[in-house]
């Protein structure tokens, strides 16, 4: 009787947490299109006609992985979280290893230095 109990409360888990995720799809699609209301100057192209046009981005990209579904369970700061993951842009590109060691060096220098002044920032807004 106990083990239904506990499938019936993990059945229900999951059944709330595709709920949040169809809510974080709501406002990825919303924010996207708001976003490119807004924007005339995209980077992407934005008619159908062209060939990098792929409107099924829009929606795979949104939030229906693990995840996103577990940080939207969370509560508000967490579906505020799934939603800039979800509308997060994503990169055109993969990362390549860079084979120059000066380049790499240099790569290296500015996320450190970046990674720092993230840091900074987030350590004086919590001190705040």
């Amino acid at each position: 009787m106990e083990e239904q109990g506990v499938n019936q409360a993990e059945h229900m888990g999951t059944i709330e947490a595709h709920t949040v995720a169809q809510q974080v799809q709501q406002v990825h699609v919303a924010t996207y299109t708001e976003h490119s209301m807004l924007s005339g100057d995209e980077d992407s192209p934005s008619s159908p006609e062209d060939n990098s046009y792929d409107d099924s981005d829009i929606l795979n990209s949104t939030g229906t992985d693990e995840v996103t579904a577990h940080l939207a369970a969370a509560g508000p700061v967490g579906m505020a979280a799934a939603a800039a993951v979800a509308t997060g842009k994503k990169r055109k590109r993969p990362h390549v290893f860079e084979s120059n060691p000066s380049i790499r060096k240099r790569q290296q220098t500015r996320l450190l230095r970046k990674l720092r002044t993230t840091l900074d920032e987030y350590t004086t807004r919590v001190g705040q």
